[in-house]
């Protein structure tokens, strides 16, 4: 789900996009919590890089032989 902060309040509240926000209503009032770290999401983009090989052959090879190891 997305929300739309005015960005007023997303600047005071340190909140930027991507973050990720435990939001809960509890008498009349939806308090928004930063859920776990304050890491965007998107700073996790391409952390695994490369660990399937480099080329589609590898690739598929590595996918291959993991599949079958996981089937015995």
């Amino acid at each position: 789900m997305i929300l739309c902060f005015p960005h007023r309040i997303a600047e005071e509240a340190d909140i930027k996009p991507d973050d990720m926000l435990e939001i809960t209503y509890m008498n009349g009032v939806v308090p928004a919590d930063r859920k776990g770290n304050k890491r965007s999401v998107m700073e996790y983009a391409g952390i695994a890089k490369g660990i399937w090989g480099k080329t589609t052959s590898t690739i598929t090879k590595t996918k291959s032989l993991k599949y079958s190891l996981s089937r015995c």
